[in-house]
């Protein structure tokens, strides 16, 4: 099972891309699971204290604080 996360402050944004994910991987017979962020500083708190392994990371690049320059 691959893991992506998706980092987006803008909650349309996560879903849209969700759903084109889950799309995929389902035309492909292949399990994902898909965790969502809605700030770079949650994620980066997850990671650092080893909560969250990815694959696959999709990372906005524009959000409030911490962001994905």
């Amino acid at each position: 099972m691959k893991t992506i996360v998706v980092c987006d402050d803008v909650e349309i944004e996560r879903l849209l891309l969700k759903e084109i994910l889950c799309q995929y991987f389902e035309e492909i017979n292949e399990e994902v699971s898909i965790v969502e962020y809605d700030s770079g500083e949650t994620l980066v708190a997850d990671v650092e204290e080893g909560y969250i392994a990815m694959d696959l990371l999709f990372l906005d690049i524009y959000m409030k604080r911490l962001n994905g320059m």
